[in-house]
């Protein structure tokens, strides 16, 4: 009897330990499967923002030669977007925000230019640059003060960044104390 109902007991166990293995997934293999199927229905976005928060800055000059120059800088919600690799189901974009610029000068405490501008309204008044501008984003803007102080006129460099190739075209503008101002590009650098 005990011979019996040992072999009664590991066919049993056999029988079990058999049925209950078959068709059963691995945790590891349900958890991959769940990834893939996920992955083919869902897209996921991972987006960074260049700088990351909004900023202001402001600076203003006055020069011995009778100049005042206001320049302020802010950035807009007008991105550059760049899409980036896509891994494991994630699209890395980076997103450049772009910055708007007003300038104002006065000469002997009378102003003499005040202007706004936005990177269309800035190459509206380039006409020698030939590359693609949707790329551009302004990368810096000063007031030359060794060149300003040396002529009746205002300079101020100002520099766009194209976020594709990473080159920067660098822009000379002049104001006239009479407030002509003319822009031209003054050199590409990489």
């Amino acid at each position: 009897m005990y011979k019996t109902t040992l072999k009664y007991l590991l066919l049993c166990v056999f029988g079990v330990a058999l049925f209950n293995c078959e068709g059963r997934r691995t945790s590891y293999n349900a958890i991959k499967e769940s990834i893939v199927e996920f992955n083919s229905e869902n897209s996921l976005e991972r987006i960074n923002y260049v700088p990351k928060q909004h900023f202001e800055r402001q600076v203003d000059s006055t020069l011995t030669n009778g100049f005042k120059v206001s320049i302020k800088s802010l950035s807009n919600d007008n991105f550059v977007e760049l899409v980036g690799k896509s891994s494991g189901g994630i699209t890395q974009k980076t997103r450049h925000r772009n910055s708007d610029f007003i300038i104002e000068v006065l000469k002997d405490n009378r102003m003499v230019f005040s202007s706004t501008y936005d990177r269309q309204s800035f190459f509206k008044l380039v006409n020698e640059l030939d590359t693609s501008k949707e790329h551009l984003i302004l990368n810096s803007i000063n007031l030359n003060q060794e060149f300003s102080l040396s002529e009746q006129l205002v300079f101020i460099d100002v520099s766009y960044k194209n976020v594709r190739d990473n080159r920067y075209y660098d822009f000379v503008m002049r104001i006239e104390d009479n407030g002509k101002a003319t822009i031209q590009l003054n050199h590409v650098r990489t």
